[in-house]
C-alpha cells in the first residue's frame, strides 16, 4: 500500500476504537503508517472531515490530502446513518469546518432548529 510519507499525522482518540480522527498537524512526529498499523482500515468508514464532508475511500485516505480524516467502526455505524447526517447538514447549509467527533443519534434531528442568516 503506498500512503503519504510527508504529511505528518495526530490523533485525537484511541486509534482503532469506536471512531477516532487523524489530523494533520505540522509538529507532529509520527506519520500515517504509524498509525496504520494500529487498526485494519477495512473495518471503518472513512469521511473527509473538512468542508463538505464526504465518504473516501481507502486509496484517497491513504493520499492524505485533507487535513483530517474521522473513522467510524462498519461493525458499529452503518453508512446510511453516516450518509444522513452529512445529507442533513448539506441541505440545511450546516457549516461545519471540521467534524470532530461522531454524529448524534438520528433523532437529534427532529430537535434542531435551523435559522438562516446568522
Amino acid at each position: 500500500m503506498e500512503f503519504n510519507k510527508i504529511k505528518t499525522i495526530s490523533n485525537n482518540r484511541k486509534v482503532g476504537g469506536d471512531c477516532f480522527r487523524l489530523d494533520y498537524l505540522k509538529n507532529s512526529k509520527l506519520y500515517l503508517d504509524y498509525y496504520l498499523n494500529q487498526f485494519k482500515i477495512e473495518d471503518y468508514w472513512i469521511i473527509k472531515s473538512t468542508n463538505k464532508l464526504r465518504i473516501v475511500s481507502i486509496e484517497n485516505f491513504l493520499e492524505f490530502k485533507y487535513s483530517g480524516y474521522i473513522l467510524f467502526k462498519k461493525s458499529i455505524y452503518k453508512k446510511e446513518w453516516i450518509e444522513s447526517w452529512i445529507d442533513f447538514i448539506s441541505i440545511n447549509n450546516i457549516e461545519i469546518k471540521f467534524l470532530h467527533k461522531q454524529f448524534p443519534p438520528e433523532y437529534i434531528k427532529k430537535l434542531m432548529k435551523i435559522r438562516d442568516g446568522i
